[in-house]
């Protein structure tokens, strides 16, 4: 097999230099109005999500996408998008406190009076650990959206639905 060295791969309009086994065998001149020309760009990504950006002759970035076009990739800009798929892009519930609190107004929770505390345990039952510091202003703005009413007791506020 011949060997091959980097003035194999640089395009015809590049001087060549002696020393052909060195890595920078040629030299670009970056104001040359024939390689301003010449060079055709092109950004790939490939399927591991590594983006790749290519320079070069026409020829050859064409014989680079066409060759790393087969490994699942593509290349940015080429006018296909991904279309997502029906379930990878379902959207998410609200998990903060407000949205506990309704799942428990929603299943009849708050048909007695419970307390701060109360909420708080019976959140704690089903896994969701808030402070009352987090719960307190929570039913606040649940008061205000007239989700849940609130009345003062002897023990302090008790809220109901």
């Amino acid at each position: 097999m011949d060997k091959v060295t980097t003035a194999d791969f640089a395009p015809s309009y590049l001087p060549q230099t002696p020393y052909p086994n060195r890595r920078s065998s040629f030299i670009l001149d970056p104001n040359s109005q024939d390689q301003k020309r010449a060079m055709a760009k092109a950004n790939l990504t490939l399927a591991d999500g590594t983006t790749v950006a290519i320079s070069g002759s026409a020829e050859e970035v064409a014989k680079l996408l066409e060759r790393f076009s087969g490994a699942g990739s593509r290349p940015h800009g080429s006018g296909t998008k991904r279309k997502p798929t029906s379930g990878s892009q379902s959207k998410k519930k609200a998990a903060g406190p407000i949205a506990h609190i309704l799942a428990l107004r929603d299943d009849k929770f708050f048909k007695t009076r419970q307390t701060l505390p109360d909420i708080q345990k019976k959140l704690e039952e089903g896994g969701h650990i808030y402070a009352q510091s987090s719960l307190s202003p929570a039913l606040v703005r649940l008061v205000r959206r007239r989700e849940l009413r609130r009345i003062k007791d002897k023990k302090g506020w008790v809220y109901v639905s």
